[in-house]
């Protein structure tokens, strides 16, 4: 699971004092959005409307000021991508969330498979160690 972490002082930041606040709201909501889809900062504009959830019918307008004040880029083939977005040392790239992800899940089949080992190939004793079972068997008094 990934994390969306913002400055503290990323209210107070004059880029977004200048975007206003359903700007200010759709910035987080997109850097959340990122963080979680592992996107690098990239938002498809199709998610604009959820991003501007309340305030949809503003989407276009917001997106525009947020690329205004260079808090988002535009690229030509309709999507948006967070300005900064791996190099403000807050948010974790693709590549490494997925290689995270793929080093746990390895461990986790590891204790999986040492698990099930346990439980159902259980160690083998040599008969020395093995309690006398049948006749022989010495009665415990209780």
């Amino acid at each position: 699971m990934s994390w969306a972490r913002l400055d503290d002082g990323i209210s107070d930041h004059p880029k977004i004092w200048k975007a206003g606040p359903f700007a200010e709201l759709c910035h987080y909501r997109a850097l959340i959005w990122s963080n979680r889809n592992s996107t690098d900062g990239e938002l498809p504009g199709a998610l604009l409307s959820t991003l501007c959830r309340g305030f949809e019918d503003r989407a276009e307008e917001v997106a525009m000021t947020l690329v205004r004040v260079n808090l988002w880029e535009l690229r030509g083939n309709g999507t948006y991508v967070i300005h900064d977005f791996n190099t403000s040392g807050l948010n974790t790239p693709r590549a490494e969330v997925l290689a995270k992800r793929e080093q746990i899940s390895r461990r986790r089949a590891e204790a999986g498979a040492k698990g099930a080992q346990a439980r159902w190939h259980p160690r083998v004793v040599d008969d020395s160690q093995r309690p006398a079972s049948g006749p022989d068997r010495e009665k415990i008094p209780f």
